[in-house]
């Protein structure tokens, strides 16, 4: 479904999308994050494994894309957007699926579910998927091989919900030139994903909150060259990283003040790797902490919503950070439907990952361990109608990113780069026109 969002890119590498980033309003790969109920998901190896969910999307509700004060409040080590899953409710059923295409490509999919109703009211659910797919690529050395095993645990009262997720993804992939751009190197990427996900969701008298808690652990051996065979030795690109994630999400009401907050305290460890061998640790904590107080002023036919609030940023391996967050909003409504004026403020900050810092400094992508903590603070206006069936958004922003990570070279030596701390400036506008009927959506 994001591949459909405008606002929304999907840069992806090989067939049936072997491996993908995402980049928002012109960031790079790593500042987006991956969010499941309460819990932002990390990859603390690199960006590119962020979007290693092994989640049968059945199970999960349409996305929604965070920017601004909202990525501050939900995110966690993302910078600029948060891509926000929230789990469906289970329905009894379900499906089979088989395909066959070119280049020898099947893929079959079996997922299945069933619930029942308690004494107490309350409604249980369990459900089970299965999918695998291989095929050899449009072109040569360019297959893939993938399976992904589901179990999913619900439990759905009159104001709460909890779910237990229990995950499993072995995903192999070859494509010429996958990460380095040369044709003549036949890539390959084995990744096996392994994510263990508790939570819940509960409404109160006054708002909302929700917590859960998470455990990934992922087992990657990358190639650039599939025709040569090594193992456990220094140029065979074995990693295996473990993180464990608890996060906390709510709204509260307390007289005129809506409180939003979001917390969450992950720590990561780079267990085993043949060639991330540098840098001064392989393990860290860090943490966010963010609080964004709001309140409604009525004015005649229109409402003028002021939020205000910080962001507070730990790690027992990098500097602090206190980011401020404040946005204004005027909502007028009329008969013909609403218009919104916004303008925000947020700073945002976030960590590099292991391949950038314990890399060693020489050769394609060098690593440097000197890089520290990345800063995004970014300005924007937003202009939204809602008239019914269809709906319209013009948002122009400007960011400033501090200290960004990235992968820099000499104009004299393109092939020997180095990540880097950069300073960038980006400006853009976002426009967006919906229309919704029963049977169609345009956008």
């Amino acid at each position: 479904t994001l591949r459909f969002d405008p606002l929304v890119e999907i840069q992806s590498r090989g067939v049936a999308e072997g491996q993908s980033d995402v980049t928002v309003r012109g960031s790079v790969f790593e500042n987006t994050g991956m969010q499941l109920g309460a819990v932002s998901i990390v990859d603390p190896q690199t960006g590119h494994y962020v979007i290693e969910l092994p989640v049968d999307p059945a199970f999960l509700a349409m996305p929604s894309v965070l920017l601004g004060i909202d990525n501050a409040v939900a995110g966690f080590n993302s910078a600029v957007a948060t891509v926000s899953y929230d789990f469906q409710a289970l329905a009894d059923g379900g499906s089979l699926s088989l395909g066959a295409g070119t280049d020898d490509l099947d893929f079959q999919s079996l997922r299945f579910a069933r619930t029942g109703t308690t004494n107490s009211g309350n409604i249980v659910g369990a459900a089970a998927s299965v999918a695998r797919s291989q095929g050899d690529g449009s072109v040569p050395n360019g297959d893939h091989q993938f399976s992904r095993y589901n179990v999913h645990l619900q439990r759905v009262a009159d104001d709460s919900q909890s779910d237990l997720l229990l995950s499993y993804q072995d995903k192999f992939y070859g494509w010429p030139g996958a990460y380095t751009g040369f044709a003549t190197l036949n890539e390959i990427d084995d990744t096996q994903t392994t994510l263990l996900l508790l939570n819940h969701r509960a409404s109160t008298s006054r708002g909302w909150w929700e917590a859960g808690a998470a455990y990934r652990r992922l087992v990657d051996d990358y190639d650039f060259d599939r025709t040569t065979i090594e193992s456990s030795v220094p140029g065979s690109f074995e990693h295996e990283t473990r993180s464990y994630s608890i996060g906390l999400q709510g709204l509260s009401r307390v007289g005129r003040i809506d409180w939003r907050f979001g917390a969450q305290l992950s720590s990561d460890e780079l267990v085993r790797s043949t060639d991330l061998t540098n840098g001064d640790f392989d393990s860290r904590r860090y943490a966010t902490l963010t609080l964004v107080p709001s309140v409604d002023f009525t004015r005649g036919s229109g409402t003028l919503t002021l939020r205000t609030g910080a962001t507070v940023d730990y790690s027992n391996r990098d500097s602090n950070a206190v980011l401020p967050l404040i946005g204004i909003t005027f909502v007028r409504r009329g008969a013909g439907g609403d218009t919104a004026i916004g303008v925000e403020y947020a700073a945002t900050s976030q960590l590099p990952g292991y391949t950038a810092l314990k890399s060693n400094p020489s050769g394609l992508f060098g690593g440097n361990p000197d890089l520290g903590r990345e800063r995004a603070k970014q300005l924007s206006l937003t202009v939204s109608r809602d008239a019914g069936d269809w709906q319209g958004r013009l948002a122009l922003f400007t960011r400033r990113d501090d200290e960004l990570v990235d992968w820099t070279y000499a104009s004299g030596a393109p092939f020997a780069r180095q990540a880097n701390a950069v300073d960038i400036d980006v400006t853009g506008f976002e426009a967006l026109l919906t229309g919704q009927w029963p049977l169609v959506d345009v956008a």
